[in-house]
């Protein structure tokens, strides 16, 4: 049996104590008991318990005494003046996958030679900050993330660097916690979660959920700052500016490729905000920060796919037709939670969501109907998706009209930045080094959309567009060529005396002009590789 109510307060000194895992240890070091009761609080429980199985969580070392600046900020934002005493202290919880004793662990802190050090590096699976609270007990969060695989992947964690009584451990993750529902409601959280990232993409600043509340109820709107009952839109995006930072604000409409949208950032490491609408519960906010790919799938596969995600994705094809879940932060169940993509069961919806929440009574899953995408994006990125999509879908027309039926076209678009695209340019061994020389000693924009079109796997061209340009001007400004038939073929299409006003027509002018341009591109080669994974 673990004494919950051990503390530092009641010991000596604060040395750890360590604990084999076990569902019954995790209930009680978070002040839970176990029991048949459907409520959040314990579903979020039951949550991390699995999330901490699949990790293969064999020990917990608990730090007493933790003082966390998260919660600090909290406690003198509001906490400290309450009549009753929250305590300013935490506990931090460490999990790894090997077992080891308690002596076996001091030993290795005392010991720069303990042959249980490595074992302890490699074991690492992160930490759970516990707070002093009656409820939402649980504060900044930072677990291993799930092991990228041939479906999963989480462009969205960064590396964190964990000391623990000297002992430093580094792990890659995107740090979370649950709402206190006093200064982080769920908008908070999931922008909290975001700035977690954002801080490493773009330097901008990483606040506190109390800076991130003060900073979001600047705006003015006739509710109270704290206790928060939750943030509006334009609080969200006030928040986002606070840090330097501007909102991208994309309204979800039946027709909007929602996957294609979010896979479009997710893909840069940039965490997409989804303002979600839960069936009987009301308004939510969460961070998606990975999700799931079904590889290449047959076009019947496709088709048993959730209907209306393909109508949506088929106005111009992408390799999001083949996301069939994402993995999201979400402040009321955990971190890396799946989200399911569903048929939408109301007209107005793209498509919709099925995750952990469920009916209290039931136990049957509620759906989650998308309302808004809020991207935190810096500054000088002004294209967004919903630009360079039309774009693209132009362009596809043109292409559709170049090849027949048998050509299974499909758009691969994201989010990029120059040194990034630079260094997957170098390590691509199918690409002509003399090539790859030239475009790395271009110029290029800080950041850029690429735009790759495949036909039944394989590249035929890829367009890279300045996202730092303007929209009206489409910046497309280079063409990377796959096939030298295609291209010569698409120049010979827009120049054709007979065909330059329809296309014109369809394209206009500008894009046109950019087509014009990129067609005559050389050649660089005929096998990507690893260049366009």
């Amino acid at each position: 049996m673990v004494n919950a109510s051990n503390s530092a307060g009641s010991r000596s000194f604060a040395a750890p104590v360590i604990h084999p895992y076990s569902n019954e240890v995790l209930y009680e070091l978070l002040g839970k008991r176990p029991s048949s009761s459907k409520d959040l609080t314990e579903d979020r429980t039951r949550y991390f318990h699995k999330y901490l199985s699949d990790l293969a969580a064999a020990t917990i070392v608990v730090e007493y005494d933790y003082v966390d600046g998260d919660y600090l900020d909290d406690y003198a934002s509001y906490y400290v003046k309450c009549f009753s005493d929250y305590g300013r202290r935490c506990q931090r919880l460490h999990f790894f996958s090997a077992g080891f004793t308690e002596p076996e662990f001091l030993n290795a802190v005392r010991d720069p030679a303990s042959p249980l050090l490595e074992t302890l590096y490699e074991s690492y699976l992160g930490f759970l900050v516990v707070r002093p609270l009656p409820e939402a007990t649980i504060g900044r969060t930072v677990l291993k993330a799930y092991k990228d695989d041939d479906r999963r992947r989480f462009p969205c964690v960064r590396k964190y660097r964990v000391n623990l009584f000297g002992l430093e451990f580094t792990l890659d993750s995107l740090a979370y916690q649950e709402q206190d529902e006093v200064l982080a409601a769920c908008a908070t959280v999931s922008l909290w979660c975001s700035f977690s990232k954002t801080t490493e993409l773009f330097g901008s600043a990483s606040p506190t959920p109390a800076e991130i509340t003060n900073s979001a109820t600047n705006v003015i709107y006739f509710s109270r700052s704290t206790p928060s009952a939750g943030l509006k839109v334009q609080q969200m995006c006030s928040a986002i500016r606070h840090v330097g930072l501007e909102p991208e604000v994309l309204p979800i409409k039946q027709e909007t490729p929602l996957a294609s949208l979010v896979y479009s950032y997710v893909k840069m490491g940039l965490p997409t905000i989804l303002g979600v609408e839960i069936e009987g519960r009301g308004p939510h906010a969460i961070t998606v920060a990975g999700y799931s790919m079904r590889g290449d799938i047959s076009q019947e596969e496709r088709m048993a796919l959730p209907a209306r995600h393909l109508v949506a994705e088929q106005t111009l094809p992408t390799v999001a037709r083949s996301i069939d879940r994402f993995y999201c932060h979400d402040d009321q169940i955990g971190p890396f939670s799946r989200i399911w993509i569903k048929s939408p069961t109301q007209e107005k919806y793209p498509l919709e969501f099925e995750g952990s929440w469920r009916d209290a009574s039931t136990e049957t899953p509620l759906r989650m109907r998308p309302l808004v995408a809020i991207i935190p994006v810096y500054n000088k990125i002004r294209i967004n998706f919903l630009d360079v999509h039309k774009w693209l879908m132009r362009i596809h027309l043109v292409f559709r009209h170049l090849l027949d039926e048998r050509f299974d076209l499909e758009w691969k678009l994201y989010l990029t930045t120059s040194n990034g695209y630079k260094a997957k340019l170098r390590r691509a061994q199918e690409i002509d080094r003399d090539f790859a020389v030239k475009i790395c000693l271009n110029p290029h924009p800080r950041f850029l959309w690429r735009a790759l079109l495949k036909s039944n796997g394989n590249p035929l061209v890829e367009f890279l567009i300045d996202a730092t340009g303007i929209a009206a001007a489409v910046p497309m400004y280079q063409a990377i060529w796959f096939d030298e038939f295609i291209r010569t073929r698409l120049n010979e299409l827009l120049l054709q005396d007979g065909l330059s006003d329809s296309a014109k027509m369809a394209l206009r002018y500008r894009l046109w002009e950019s087509m014009v341009k990129c067609s005559e591109h050389q050649l660089v080669t005929l096998n990507s590789g690893d260049f366009n994974k």
